[in-house]
């Protein structure tokens, strides 16, 4: 098993707004008036300007397991406060236990 965790790239942006959906769905987090294709597209957007490094305190990665794209890690860094990461994965339960063992180690 190998895992790798590379910087997202401008080809990522539907994987990352995939996941992204994917995981806050899983976790109900979407009001019932959740609109996806107005949702997506202002994430793929977000995303867009994020990776071209318009958000200068922000990193978004990609999570790789075995060369297959299974997530993303958001790093947010400021002056103030210790990094914060957010996780996301695509929703397969061995798979994010793998990665998330891995990540922790």
């Amino acid at each position: 098993m190998n895992l790798n965790i590379r910087k997202a790239s401008l080809e990522d942006v539907a994987f990352l707004a995939d996941v992204v959906i994917q995981a806050t769905i899983a976790q109900e987090r979407f009001g019932s008036d959740f609109d996806e294709v107005d949702y997506r597209n202002g994430y793929e957007e977000w995303t867009r300007e994020t990776i071209m490094d318009n958000a200068p305190d922000c990193t978004l990665s990609v999570i790789e397991l075995d060369n297959f794209s299974i997530g993303r890690l958001r790093v947010y860094e400021t002056m103030r406060a210790l990094p914060w990461r957010d996780y996301r994965f695509c929703q397969n339960i061995k798979i994010n236990k793998l990665a998330v063992f891995s990540l922790s180690n």
